[in-house]
C-alpha cells in the first residue's frame, strides 16, 4: 500500500468532535492548537463555503422582498385613496358639501350607492349613514322608501357570521 493512498484516505475520514458540539472535522486538520484555519480546501470546505454564500444570498433576497412589499403596499394605499376620491367626486358631485371623509365611505352600489362609517378613518366610528343618488326610477324610489322605513322603525340588527375552514357559517 503506497503512503500517498494512506494519506488520501486519512483526508477522507471525517470524525465527529467528542465534545457536545458534534462538529465534523477532517483528521488532517487536527492539531494540538486549533488555529481555526482549514489546511486544505477540499470537498467539505467547498460545500460549507457554498452553503454560507447561499445563506447570505437568501438573507439579502428576503430583505429586498420585504422592502418591495412595503413599497407596493404604500403605493397601493395611495393609489386606492386617489381612486376613491375620484370615484366619489364623479358619482356624487355634492360629496364635499356633505363633509364626509372619503376614507369613511364604502361603496356597495346596490341597493344603495354608499355606506358611510363616520369616524372610521380615525378608528372611532360614531355614526353610520346610507347615501344614495336621487331615484332614477319608481322602482329605485320604492326601494329607498323601504330601506328608510326599516331604519326608522328600528328593524336593524347586528349579526356576526364566521365561516369555518370547511365552508359552514357559524353565528356568534
Amino acid at each position: 500500500m503506497p503512503i500517498t493512498w494512506v494519506i488520501s484516505k486519512v483526508n477522507e475520514y471525517l470524525p465527529c468532535c467528542t465534545c457536545d458540539c458534534g462538529c465534523v472535522f477532517r483528521l488532517s486538520d487536527t492539531q494540538l492548537v486549533d488555529t481555526g484555519k482549514v489546511s486544505q480546501k477540499d470537498w467539505l470546505w467547498r460545500i460549507e463555503n457554498a452553503q454560507d454564500r447561499l445563506t447570505r444570498r437568501v438573507e439579502v433576497a428576503e430583505e429586498k422582498l420585504e422592502e418591495q412589499r412595503a413599497r407596493i403596499v404604500e403605493k397601493s394605499r395611495k393609489s386606492a385613496h386617489r381612486l376613491a376620491n375620484d370615484l366619489v367626486e364623479k358619482v356624487l358631485p355634492k360629496f364635499r358639501s356633505l363633509k364626509v371623509n372619503v376614507q369613511d365611505v364604502k361603496p356597495i352600489f346596490d341597493p344603495i350607492h354608499f355606506i358611510v362609517f363616520d369616524g372610521l378613518a380615525n378608528r372611532d366610528v360614531s355614526k353610520i349613514r346610507l347615501l344614495d343618488a336621487p331615484p332614477a326610477s319608481s322602482t329605485h324610489e320604492r326601494r329607498q322608501d323601504q330601506i328608510r322605513k326599516a331604519i326608522k322603525s328600528g328593524n336593524v340588527q347586528w349579526k356576526t357570521i364566521r365561516i369555518s375552514p370547511d365552508g359552514r357559517d357559524e353565528e356568534d
